[in-house]
């Protein structure tokens, strides 16, 4: 049921960052929807379900936003395993651990790519602007990562795939 949910998580996050109009006085930058789904994963999940999450995210990432193919997966997956590596560090399951770790992670990928665009010539995009948009997508980032990491949460939970950390059944 994990394959089921995902996909269903990223096809709504699909849809979702195809249909919210970017924001224009934050540098015109997109919602970064898909990139919440992969940060769920991160947080609350093994680190093989967090690759299938970046990669299947990421491409589809890549095909709405007409980057090259493979670019959005590996940083997906760049962003995505710290954040893996920090979960035991932090309680994942609060809303101001999800905004963080999305505003915090969604403006490093901004900023990355940013850069990999630019040194690849496939974007002409000054420092400034893409520090710009780095901020923009960090305040984007902490709105759509906890929404999404609720929502995900409760899918998880009605499908069986995760319990309630306060369930007592089949504690014996």
């Amino acid at each position: 049921m994990t394959w089921i949910a995902m996909a269903l998580l990223l096809l709504a996050a699909a849809l979702a960052q195809s249909l919210f109009p970017p924001v224009a006085w934050l540098g015109h930058v997109k919602w970064p929807w898909l990139l919440s789904v992969t940060l769920y994963y991160a947080m609350r999940r093994e680190r093989k379900t967090l690759l299938v999450a970046a990669m299947a995210g990421g491409l589809l990432q890549d095909a709405l936003c007409h980057s090259p193919l493979g670019f959005s997966p590996l940083l997906f997956l760049a962003v995505g395993w710290p954040a893996s590596a920090c979960k035991s560090l932090v309680m994942t399951e609060t809303a101001p651990t999800a905004a963080a770790f999305g505003s915090i992670l969604t403006g490093v990928f901004v900023l990355v790519g940013g850069l990999w665009l630019h040194v690849t010539g496939a974007a002409s995009v000054s420092a400034a602007g893409w520090l710009g948009k780095a901020l923009g997508s960090a305040l984007l980032g902490a709105v759509c990562t906890p929404s999404i990491c609720s929502a995900a949460g409760s899918l998880d939970m009605l499908l069986g795939n995760i319990k309630r950390k306060d369930d007592i059944h089949g504690a014996y």
